[in-house]
């Protein structure tokens, strides 16, 4: 029901006139929307492409709240979830290591995505080694470095494929190391697909005498044993076995030969004292068992019923484990060519 109003004019004016007047909601009239929290409700990671083995991108995501808007500022985790394929480093880096699948894992907040990788392989094109000919001793070892390119002249981490043309003469493993086995000559070739190096190995007759140039990886001289005594004066020194030199020659049969130093060390006045109290020898000989498979070599005592001791290649030269006789006590000398 209205109830109307008569003014002097004679003008009617109805109050439900002025009403629908003052609720105008028209388009005019600005619509304020409630406010509210941004929370990271979604994560998109960016197209990666086609990735290589040896590749490095950089991963960057899209972080959206509730209402789908994108948010800055939001920080993003990354993972792999088989790293033996691609790995995520400092920066959100992705280096992709191996031809294989994976997933990008990316976390913002309670927010995640999963997007499965498909690394492939980078296209070969060259293939080089740091050397293309030896000349080496029978038992001698030495490791040859191949190196596998890409388009880019990128290094490619690939299984190649190692063998040599007389086994007899050269062997080779996985790893490039060559072991010389005896007098001749071998090619020894590097493989991956069509790509192809050869090196030449020449193997000289056996190193008659080696020098003795470490002791469990100690240069000579070096200190065996020390002890500290006590004189009945209650004065105390320290006794000291020094190895400071060895020979060692091989043929049917071996000769080892080792000088050691007894010393005297004391100290006076803040000084370091030592004596050369006596020089000894310590030596041995026997036969050699050679196994001509692998370049190693069984040596038998003579002096000291079995008592033995092993020879294996070690680079350019031999490791000889000398065990002392009569104790369980074995030296680990690195044995090369004597000049």
């Amino acid at each position: 029901m209205f109830t109307t109003l008569r003014r002097a004019s004679g003008a009617l004016v109805t109050i439900a006139a002025l009403f629908s007047a003052a609720c105008d909601t028209s388009e005019n009239t600005p619509i304020t929307e409630p406010a509210y929290t941004p929370v990271a409700t979604a994560v998109q990671i960016g197209d990666l492409g086609v990735v290589r083995d040896g590749d490095v991108r950089p991963l960057v995501a899209t972080v959206k709240d509730q209402k789908g808007r994108e948010m800055t500022g939001v920080p993003v985790q990354f993972a792999s979830t088989d790293p033996t394929v691609a790995i995520v480093g400092a920066g959100n880096l992705l280096t992709a290591l191996r031809e294989g699948v994976t997933e990008i894992v990316a976390v913002a907040g309670t927010a995640q995505q999963r997007v499965v990788l498909n690394v492939v392989l980078h296209p070969a094109t060259a293939l080089e080694v740091n050397v293309t000919a030896l000349t080496m001793l029978a038992r001698e070892q030495r490791t040859v470095t191949a190196t596998l390119r890409g388009l880019d002249n990128r290094v490619l981490n690939r299984t190649l494929v190692w063998q040599s043309s007389n086994a007899n003469v050269a062997r080779v493993d996985a790893q490039g190391r060559i072991t010389a086995i005896a007098p001749g000559t071998a090619r020894i070739s590097v493989e991956y697909g069509t790509l192809t190096q050869v090196i030449a190995v020449d193997v000289g007759g056996y190193a008659a005498t080696y020098a003795v140039t470490t002791i469990d990886g100690r240069a000579l001289p070096a200190n065996v044993y020390e002890e500290i005594i006590t004189r009945d004066d209650n004065s105390t020194y320290t006794l000291i076995e020094r190895l400071e030199s060895g020979v060692v020659t091989f043929a049917d049969r071996y000769d080892v030969v080792l000088t050691v130093a007894d010393i005297e060390r004391t100290t006076f006045q803040g000084n370091v004292i030592e004596r050369v109290v006596r020089r000894r020898q310590v030596r041995d000989d026997g036969l050699v068992e050679y196994n001509w498979l692998d370049a190693r070599a069984r040596l038998l005592s003579a002096k000291v019923g079995g008592l033995t001791h092993n020879l294996t290649p070690d680079g350019p030269g031999q490791r000889l484990d000398f065990r002392i006789g009569g104790t369980n006590t074995i030296w680990s000398l690195a044995l090369r060519t004597a000049q």
